[in-house]
């Protein structure tokens, strides 16, 4: 694997021998180090791969992202040797944006294709953005985390954290809050769409949207929680990421 590609995936993680690689993508701002509560729950032969963006975590002194279809580009590139085997793709929030364009430039470059997609907590390509949430000042961005539970309360004292963060946050927004396709790309392995029972962002009723996206299995499962249900109780979320995977 070269230094690029290692660049790409951040803080690997597995119990036992890889069968599926689960390739992860985080909310807007996150980093890779957001998985790391996973690992004491992780199921015998899935390796969780967390991929880090440029401008966060161990890539903090590197540019943001400021044009979605060149990080999509970047990442085909970057991640040639972990799509070589048996993998999926995961993506929460942002990163299921992400996940699902990067699905779609795998095929038209001819790449291996996952054995399956996973997006959580995010709406489907075709639909609007009713609120463009990166427009936000600072301060009203800021409340917005607070309010969601998106940043630690912990954290807020650290006022270099807090602006790092919300700049991340911001640039991440901005991908996504201008992104949309109106008639989104049929992705042909099985798409499973994952959200909170009382995600305020993304309300389980609109999960379903995402069918329009799917040529092949297409399944929906909620699970207790908001928007960052994922990371409260993972446990029980592992176990289907894994059965979905086929891992039994």
């Amino acid at each position: 694997m070269t230094d690029v590609d290692r660049r790409w995936v951040v803080g690997r993680m597995a119990a036992g021998p890889t069968r599926v690689r689960l390739l992860c993508l985080a909310q807007a701002g996150g980093a890779a180090g957001a998985f790391a509560g996973w690992r004491p729950h992780l199921p015998d032969g899935l390796e969780i791969a967390p991929i880090e963006l440029p401008g966060r975590g161990t890539r903090l002194a590197e540019p943001l992202a400021d044009d979605f279809d060149v990080l999509v580009r970047d990442l085909v590139d970057g991640l040639a040797d972990d799509v070589a085997d048996d993998y999926a793709l995961f993506g929460h929030s942002f990163g299921g944006l992400v996940a699902y364009e990067l699905a779609v430039a795998l095929v038209h470059a001819g790449r291996r294709p996952p054995v399956c997609l996973l997006v959580s907590g995010v709406r489907a390509p075709q639909a609007a953005v009713d609120e463009p949430l990166h427009r936000l000042d600072d301060d009203a961005l800021l409340a917005h985390l607070r309010r969601i539970d998106g940043i630690p309360e912990a954290l807020l004292r650290h006022q270099a954290y807090v602006r790092t963060v919300v700049r991340a946050v911001r640039a991440d927004l901005r991908l996504a809050d201008l992104y949309r396709r109106p008639d989104p790309f049929r992705v042909p392995f099985p798409l499973h769409v994952l959200g909170g029972v009382a995600d305020p962002i993304v309300p389980p009723d609109t999960l379903g949207d995402w069918e329009r996206c799917a040529g092949g299995d297409f399944s929906v499962a909620v699970y207790p929680g908001d928007h960052f249900y994922l990371y409260r109780d993972p446990a029980p979320l592992l176990r289907d990421v894994a059965g979905v995977c086929g891992i039994e």
